[in-house]
């Protein structure tokens, strides 16, 4: 598991378009900004920033979605793992933006798709009942 950094690497850097962003967030997007992440160790600034944004990504998706060993977890959920972690495995600074992206959007209505959609209405539905 620890060297799917090292391969997921490897592997884009034979795409030309992919081979910056496979080193920036790839290569790097398990270091933990505490130093106890892998492949390297590396800490705080001496990981790239994109590596950081993705790490919160990556645990966001990774806690709101099924396992194999494990059910789903809410996003409200997701946003406290996240923030407990913050400082230690996660960028505080990316941290503290990524919570107040997800919590502003948590708030916004989301926009469905209407049954009645090509019978003369909008084709979309406004609730307050989940993510957009």
């Amino acid at each position: 598991m620890r060297m799917h950094t090292a391969l997921g690497e490897h592997l884009l850097s034979f795409i030309p378009f992919l081979s910056d962003l496979a080193h920036d967030v790839i290569a790097y997007h398990h270091e933990y900004w505490d130093g106890t992440g892998y492949p390297w160790g590396l800490s705080g600034a001496e990981i790239p920033l994109a590596a950081r944004i993705f790490a919160v990504a990556d645990a966001y998706d990774g806690i709101t979605n099924d396992r194999p060993y494990r059910r789903a977890r809410t996003p409200a959920e997701a946003l406290v793992e996240i923030e407990r972690s913050s400082g230690s495995q996660f960028d505080p600074a990316v941290v503290e933006v990524c919570l107040r992206i997800l919590r502003a959007r948590a708030r916004r209505p989301t926009v469905r798709p209407s049954a009645r959609a090509g019978r003369g209405s909008t084709g979309v539905r406004v609730g307050r009942e989940g993510w957009a």
